[in-house]
């Protein structure tokens, strides 16, 4: 049931569908049920963090909304490695979105070291 969660909240990330609270409580209840039945800090949770971090950048108009997308995205990084996967795929939305998040930020050095990162 949370793959499926993930995935329409991915999908409707990529397709500007629903309102960023909708797509925001989509990840939610995804990471809440892998919380539940795989105890708190399953790597699948990383996506979920990463989705809910761009749907802040995505409406951001403001350095708040690329705060919040910058600790959502730091959060899903975090836990991917402590997983053991911060150089894996479980890793690459977060590392994406916390590049994005320093460059709204205008924070360049950190945007385009996390962007370099993405891509090794």
């Amino acid at each position: 049931m949370a793959e499926h969660l993930l995935q329409v909240g991915e999908a409707m990330g990529k397709a500007g569908v629903g309102t960023a609270e909708q797509t925001i409580a989509i990840f939610e209840k995804a990471k809440a049920i892998w919380d539940r039945e795989c105890g708190e800090g399953h790597v699948s949770t990383a996506r979920c963090l990463a989705g809910i971090a761009g749907r802040y950048l995505a409406n951001a108009e403001s350095a708040e909304g690329y705060q919040k997308g910058l600790e959502y995205g730091q959060q899903g990084l975090a836990l991917a490695e402590r997983a053991g996967k911060g150089e894996g795929i479980e890793a690459e939305s977060a590392l994406y979105q916390v590049g994005e998040a320093h460059y709204g930020l205008k924070q360049y050095d950190e945007s385009l070291e996390h962007g370099e990162r993405r891509l090794r």
